[in-house]
């Protein structure tokens, strides 16, 4: 697992199941919607807090950033 924080996001990317999670720091999930491999996460405002990437590295290397997560 690689883990990454700023002062507004937390990241974590999983190699093991190539998953990639940003969220923003300090902010509760009220619901979230799925679309294919992504998952959204809200607040309970509508306001988007979150993001889940499953296959990532296959998404990236659609769009040519594949090497972001290779090793």
């Amino acid at each position: 697992m690689t883990e990454g924080e700023s002062d507004q996001f937390a990241w974590d990317y999983s190699e093991g199941s190539d998953i990639f999670n940003i969220h923003k720091t300090n902010r509760v999930t009220a619901g979230s919607a799925e679309l294919g491999d992504f998952t959204i996460d809200f607040d309970s405002a509508g306001n988007i807090v979150g993001l889940e990437i499953m296959n990532v590295t296959d998404f990236m290397d659609q769009i040519e950033l594949g090497n972001q997560f290779k090793h």
